[in-house]
């Protein structure tokens, strides 16, 4: 669904597929906040939600991201230049095996949780361990983690 001029929310019961796995939705116009019911479904594992016009807070929901699915199946989460504010979650760093978090590009402020920063890094694409962090560190500083890319 990338690059697709999608425009407008994204509809909630997407949570309701049980077995929805990955949501990519690149560079398209989808507005308002992310829906609570789609981060919380235990089988999504990546989520790319980058170049939108997405607002409000990641929701704290976040953390039961990919709850139901092994361990051993990394998880990433992409939400790069959308209109998020607020803090970035305590318990975002409870996702197991989570190798990408890339949040620059928003309105984030606060501290990464220490939870993140605790992470073990790794740097192959093999790895389950966090390769990838990014964030705008004049806003949210992530140089806790070996995994740290500091944008803009």
């Amino acid at each position: 669904m990338c690059r697709n001029n999608l425009i407008g929310e994204i509809p909630r019961n997407l949570g309701d597929m049980s077995s929805l796995g990955e949501f990519s939705a690149v560079s398209n116009q989808l507005t308002g906040r992310i829906p609570v019911e789609l981060i919380s479904s235990g089988s999504l594992h990546t989520l790319n939600l980058t170049e939108n016009l997405l607002t409000g807070t990641i929701p704290n929901s976040i953390g039961l991201m990919g709850s139901s699915i092994a361990q051993r199946q990394r998880r990433a989460i992409w939400l790069r230049d959308n209109d998020c504010f607020g803090t970035v979650p305590q318990n975002i760093g409870k996702i197991p095996d989570l190798t990408e978090l890339v949040l620059d590009g928003n309105d984030l402020s606060g501290t990464m949780p220490a939870s993140i920063c605790a992470k073990e890094t790794g740097t192959t694409e093999k790895t389950f361990k966090l390769r990838l962090l990014a964030s705008d560190c004049a806003n949210v500083d992530c140089r806790c983690s070996a995994a740290c890319q500091c944008s803009r």
